[in-house]
């Protein structure tokens, strides 16, 4: 995703898309250097976050990173913007009409990925998380 001569981002499995949840994980090939992070767009010095471990992301974030070597900031302030984006309704197929004898139904996310699950009902109440009928997509 990003690379500078000093610093780099490792790893951001959706690229800069959200989904749900993300987990980005920040690296520098400087021995004994420390990072230092925002999450919400300001500037990364001395006393922000120590980067410590890989960062979850639930929502929309700009990630800030800088490299310290003690008090000196080493190469440039590197940015990377996350932007959570809604997944589209599931796909029903058929879609609708009248039904004269058996019928199968087939359920589809609208931008399969997996973990995901498609939730319904078939007494006309809204599904939720905890509907008890689920369809779930493996890889």
């Amino acid at each position: 995703m990003c690379h500078r001569e000093t610093v780099h981002v490792v790893d951001c499995t959706c690229g800069h898309l959200l989904h749900h949840v993300n987990t980005v994980e920040l690296a520098t090939v400087i021995d004994g250097a420390i990072i230092h992070y925002t999450l919400e767009g300001s500037t990364p010095a001395l006393d922000t976050p120590r980067y410590a471990s890989p960062l979850t992301l639930r929502e929309t974030t700009r990630v800030r990173m800088a490299v310290f070597v003690g008090s000196t900031q080493i190469g440039d302030m590197l940015t990377a913007n996350y932007v959570k984006v809604r997944l589209g309704a599931p796909l029903i197929m058929p879609d609708g009409g009248r039904i004269e004898g058996p019928t199968t139904v087939e359920l589809a996310p609208a931008h399969p990925r997996e973990g995901l699950s498609v939730h319904y009902t078939l007494d006309k109440t809204e599904p939720t998380a905890d509907a008890r009928d689920t369809h779930h997509l493996s890889g």
